[in-house]
């Protein structure tokens, strides 16, 4: 199952410079390779008068910057933003999975139920074709092909309910 942890968002002020006035950021990358935290955005803030390298820092793995000052309501509405992100992905990866185990299904339907029951029509088929009426009596006769359209009926519908299924399972694209 996919992890559907609690949301956490990560607002700094500035990055931690390497003495050389560039920023640092291999907190962020590490943070980013984390399992089950690797979606925690990440918001920089800064100061207006010291601009941040921010293409080094988008492809590091941030995913904002703010500059300050800043007003509350700005942050408070970046922030639902990225909540909303998040359970976005969570409902990406849940119906991912859903996939997953529909497909699994199918694989089962496909395997353990319509197998034996086209086995079950053939042998049906095999024997109303080998016994002639006269010999078994109308009443038997009629039970055989009573039973025999029954089977051909529920293989048919099996067999469709899996190319329904297929087809359905086809046209789904979760995106990455």
């Amino acid at each position: 199952m996919p992890y559907a942890g609690p949301f956490f968002i990560y607002l700094a002020e500035e990055l931690l410079s390497d003495g050389k006035g560039t920023a640092n950021y291999e907190f962020v990358h590490q943070l980013k390779s984390t399992t089950h935290i690797e979606f925690i955005p990440i918001i920089i803030t800064y100061n207006q008068t010291m601009l941040p390298n921010k293409k080094n820092g988008y492809q590091a793995g941030i995913n904002e910057y703010i500059s300050r000052p800043y007003a509350n309501e700005e942050i408070k509405v970046r922030v639902r933003h990225y909540y909303d992100l998040y359970h976005l992905k969570q409902v990406r990866l849940n119906l991912q999975h859903m996939l997953e185990t529909k497909d699994s299904i199918h694989a089962m339907l496909s395997k353990d139920l319509r197998a034996p029951l086209g086995t079950l029509r053939n042998m049906h088929t095999t024997l109303l074709n080998m016994i002639d009426e006269k010999y078994i009596g109308k009443d038997i006769y009629t039970v055989l092909q009573t039973m025999n359209h029954h089977s051909e009926e529920l293989y048919l519908f099996v067999d469709n309910l899996i190319k329904l299924s297929r087809y359905q399972l086809n046209n789904y694209l979760v995106y990455k």
